[in-house]
């Protein structure tokens, strides 16, 4: 295979491990990169090359099954001239590496690329283009620049354009398209089952269709499926369709472990990251099941190279579920149900996704999810709001209760936010955030989010939508400590929290420039060191404070508070509560401003701790 990704450099390694069972990204990617080097040196020196074309000087010339031919003969790599190819093929427990992209056989045995994609058609007889299979051994394929089309993976042989059965299997695909394939699930690549670790490098899953997994499907506890790219603004997982169930782009099941560190530049209109698929279920993006595991992150990643990059987010943007309009698909973006399912978020820029409940983001049944910033390497893709939850809605049609416009949690879920812009969403009911705990439901829902910006949810009930309350919590558990939530544009009789469950609400601003209510609901609410625009709605305390927090910039969303002017420095102590992350600009909580008076102590309050009056870190001095 040709290395046209990894440069060999040893750093040290900067990843974030997640706090659960399953597969972190830190693991994740450094099986990857573990497998990426051990499948070149397997395909180096003294390996059989044979090729595969039309003209004399070709190996494999003749017949309509040259390609299998060639892969049969057992040599270790098969290269691929320019030429028709109408072939289902199957490689059964061999490792072989096979590549496409030459324009003559001479320069396939001297591997002089042109640069593109090899096209082979299935045909049409019920059978992936590419079937893998074999679990005597544990076998290598590295599939390169190739284009499969026209796939149809059915039965015992799902995934229309590749197939993987039971296998024991290190497979690494490096600029594949999978294009207009079908099956009944993974409409272009389906792991079923066996111990199959999938890196998948610039791939184009486009217009992929499957009654499940419209563009990836992942089923078993030792399967894994890595996704990234090198910057080539053609390639993504993008428009395909589950026209049945769950997961447009990407179902994962069964324990599988599914990561992505691909994504574009914020503004620029090209296809990578999760983009544009649709599910008539739940899950337009990606839908996880039955104890999997998402990982998506949006920094660079190293341990024998690296991988990634700080300049873009993860996207998984532009999906819709319940794509027929009849009240029944959760998740825009992300879906996530069952106990040991579990969704990480990390840098990622989840926008513009659509569902009838949490058109971002939606989490049931004991499933888990954990949203972040991270400074890798001291940098991300927009310091201050690394991790973005924006743009999302719910359905103008289908169904009577629209809820979530970036969230939705409900019959268990644990969900865990910190340092994350949440902006611009819509629904009937939570605009932000919509948290609820089926009645008598022994596990509860909970939310728990710090240091994050809940700001312009709702457009006051306009277009179609109620906009009814910021954040929703009903018989579900929350805390929320450190935020800023502000100018939420909010319709008919909302407030900006409505509670009936459990509520601490900690060293937060809570300001809107219009009347609407701070608090509503008959819930339990704890409460301390909040400064807010109205304190009516709010029980008496001491240390709930009517003030303007003086942001830097509200008009123009800069909600960081004003290091000169704002009565929110230096407010808070840490008697009830105690911060666990730094905040969105990975500045440390607590610093003691020496140009303010303290209040309760040297805790700013809000999603913001200024450090703009610090004479030596402003001069570089220090760093925090």
């Amino acid at each position: 295979m040709r290395n046209r990704i990894i440069t060999a450099t040893m750093i040290a390694s900067s990843f974030l491990a997640y706090g659960n069972n399953k597969l972190s990204f830190e693991e994740h990617a450094k099986q990857a990169m573990i497998q990426m080097q051990e499948s070149q040196n397997k395909f180096s020196r003294g390996s059989t090359i044979v090729t595969v074309g039309n003209d004399v000087t070709c190996d494999f010339r003749l017949g309509t099954t040259r390609i299998q031919d060639a892969i049969d003969s057992g040599a270790d790599i098969v290269r691929i001239a320019s030429d028709s190819y109408t072939e289902n093929l199957v490689i059964s427990d061999v490792s072989i590496e096979i590549e496409g992209g030459y324009d003559t056989c001479t320069d396939a045995i001297n591997d002089v690329s042109n640069g593109s994609r090899q096209l082979i058609s299935g045909s049409g007889n019920d059978a992936p283009t590419i079937l893998i299979t074999g679990s005597t051994q544990r076998n290598t394929v590295n599939l390169s620049s190739l284009d499969l089309r026209f796939g149809e993976g059915v039965g015992f042989s799902p995934g229309g354009g590749i197939s993987t059965v039971v296998a024991d299997l290190a497979l690494t695909l490096d600029q594949i398209s999978m294009i207009n394939n079908t099956s009944n699930v993974g409409g272009g690549l389906a792991i079923f089952e066996g111990d199959t670790d999938t890196v998948l490098i610039d791939p184009n899953i486009f217009n992929n269709t499957a009654e499940e997994g419209g563009g990836i499907y992942c089923e078993g506890s030792d399967a894994s499926v890595l996704v990234f790219d090198s910057g080539s603004n053609a390639n993504g997982i993008f428009s395909n369709t589950a026209n049945n169930g769950d997961g447009g782009a990407v179902l994962v099941t069964s324990g599988c472990n599914f990561s992505t560190l691909s994504g574009k530049e914020v503004g620029a209109f090209d296809f990578r990251g999760i983009f544009a698929n649709m599910a008539i279920g739940n899950g337009g993006g990606i839908a996880a099941r039955n104890g999997a595991t998402v990982n998506l992150f949006g920094g660079i990643a190293c341990a024998i190279f690296c991988i990634g990059n700080n300049d873009n987010p993860v996207n998984v943007n532009g999906n819709t579920a319940d794509s027929d309009n009849d009240g029944d698909g959760f998740g825009g973006g992300v879906y996530a149900t069952g106990t040991n399912t579990t969704v990480n978020v990390t840098n990622a820029y989840i926008t513009e996704n659509s569902a009838q409940s949490g058109g971002g983001i939606t989490v049931e049944n004991e499933a888990t999810l954990t949203m972040q910033s991270l400074y890798s390497f001291g940098n991300c893709w927009n310091p201050g709001s690394c991790n973005q939850l924006k743009e999302n809605e719910t359905a103008t049609e289908g169904g009577t209760v629209r809820r979530g416009g970036g969230l939705y949690a409900t019959t268990g879920a644990d969900i865990n936010i910190s340092n994350t812009l949440i902006k611009d969403n819509r629904a009937d009911f939570g605009t932000a955030i919509y948290v609820i705990s089926a009645v008598a439901d022994p596990v509860v829902t909970n939310l728990d989010m710090e240091g994050s910006l809940v700001v312009n949810n709702g457009d006051n009930g306009a277009d179609g939508w109620d906009d009814i309350d910021a954040i929703r919590i009903i018989r579900a558990d929350a805390k929320l400590d450190f935020n800023t939530i502000a100018d939420n544009d909010l319709g008919g009789t909302s407030t900006i929290i409505n509670n009936t469950g459990d509520l601490s609400l900690y060293s937060s601003i809570i300001h809107n420039t219009d009347a609407t209510s701070v608090y509503g609901g008959a819930g339990t609410l704890n409460q301390d060191c909040l400064m807010v625009h109205e304190t009516t709605s709010l029980p008496a305390s001491t240390q709930t404070f009517l003030d303007d927090p003086e942001f830097i910039d509200r008009v123009n969303g800069n909600y960081h508070i004003d290091p000169t002017t704002s009565p929110a420095i230096d407010f808070c102590d840490t008697f009830f509560n105690s911060p666990d992350f730094n905040d969105s600009d990975n500045e440390p909580r607590g610093f003691d401003d020496p140009m303010a008076t303290n209040n309760l102590g040297p805790y700013d309050i809000g999603y913001d701790e200024t450090y703009a009056n610090d004479i030596i870190f402003d001069n570089g001095f220090e760093a925090p």
